[in-house]
């Protein structure tokens, strides 16, 4: 069996410039693994260890490439070898005498990028009638990120999450039996059902794509080109970039008015956008980096999803209906080693192993404080 849980990364040191980046999925893309010439003996050779390789077993090795930025992009908290820094992955060097057999199989084109967009999104049958629309939405989503950062900045596991995200904000919206004021105005069913795939629709791409953008100006450019697709395809709830802003911004404050919080915490832009990513990211088992200065409430979004994700104990009637948040927090630090992260993730995947044989709703999640302090370990 396989322990699936949470984690959530937070990274300060190196930090400069304002920033409200948040990163999903793929913490890091690096092709560190040092015995290449294991690989080299094996694919080259069909040898392992000074054994001849049986004749019918076949050695397919994928890698990661050494490409250089064509764009600079923000320093959004972790810092790397400078003489690194401008690789788009950090990587290995492979044998030459591999290197005859590497094959460059490029990337998908824009029309072969459409379809597949578009078949993975037929598989949702509460997108049926909207398919054009948010495949459209989607791959532009991608176009503009790769125009922006790098090619390989975006990829189609954006896609998986994008598609996983909008299937669990359909099924919160009728775990919740709450209406947004759009929703509430609605009078015919199905009105009302494509006011609740609009709002999952772009909360899905605010949290899969808007998210990831480190200024306010590129965040405001990704949203104008999303509200022009949605008025060419004549959808009324978000003809303007206002309307896109409201739909993220009631949800946000939907999941804080679900809270106890404490007097003195002020329920600003970054405490809301971090409880939502934290909240949605956790709830779905997705990784989470979260950027920023000291005081963009990073931390206490994580202690406040504590106190409240509590399971049947929650004082909220949505959250009872959600799984219980075990933190187990780690302080990063110049001093901290590979091995005591290894043991905090060890320590998160035998609590799940006992919540799972106990048929408990808890979901363990790691909690990497300072991140970018154990970077320079």
């Amino acid at each position: 069996n396989i322990s699936i849980f949470s984690f959530f990364f937070q990274a300060e040191d190196g930090i400069r410039d304002f920033c409200l980046s948040r990163g999903l999925g793929d913490v890091y893309k690096r092709q560190t693994f040092n015995s290449v010439g294991v690989i080299k003996d094996m694919v080259c050779d069909n040898i392992f260890e000074g054994n001849q390789l049986p004749d019918n077993l076949k050695i397919i090795a994928a890698c990661n490439p050494y490409r250089i930025k064509k764009v600079s992009l923000d320093n959004v908290g972790l810092e790397f070898n400078k003489d690194k820094i401008m690789l788009t992955h950090l990587v290995n060097p492979i044998p030459d005498s591999l290197c005859e057999y590497v094959w460059d199989f490029g990337a998908l084109n824009e029309k072969g990028e459409f379809k597949y967009i578009r078949s993975s999104l037929l598989l949702i049958d509460d997108l049926s009638g909207y398919y054009d629309l948010t495949t459209e939405l989607v791959q532009q989503s991608h176009t503009f990120i790769k125009g922006k950062e790098d090619s390989c900045s975006v990829s189609l596991r954006d896609l998986s999450r994008f598609c996983k995200v909008f299937k669990w904000f359909l099924s919160s919206f009728q775990k919740q039996n709450v209406q947004n004021s759009q929703s509430s105005l609605m009078k015919e069913p199905n009105e009302k059902n494509e006011s609740m795939i609009m709002r999952a629709i772009v909360l899905s791409l605010c949290l899969c794509y808007n998210f990831r953008f480190s200024t306010i100006a590129s965040r405001n450019e990704h949203i104008e080109i999303m509200v022009e697709i949605f008025k060419r395809h004549s959808k009324s709830m978000v003809s303007c970039k206002a309307d896109f802003e409201k739909i993220c911004k009631n949800e946000q404050e939907n999941y804080l008015s679900r809270m106890n919080l404490t007097s003195g915490i002020a329920k600003n832009r970054a405490l809301r956008e971090n409880i939502f990513a934290c909240l949605v990211c956790f709830l779905n088992k997705i990784p989470l980096i979260i950027c920023g200065k000291p005081g963009l409430s990073k931390t206490i979004s994580v202690l406040l999803l504590q106190a409240n994700l509590r399971g049947e104990q929650s004082h909220d009637e949505f959250f009872r209906q959600l799984p219980e948040m075990n933190v187990i927090s780690y302080q990063g630090s110049e001093t901290s080693t590979s091995e005591g992260i290894r043991a905090i993730f060890q320590k998160a995947e035998d609590m799940a192993k006992v919540s799972r044989n106990n048929s408990k709703k808890v979901i363990p999640c790691v909690f990497f404080d300072e991140m970018g302090l154990a970077e320079h370990a």
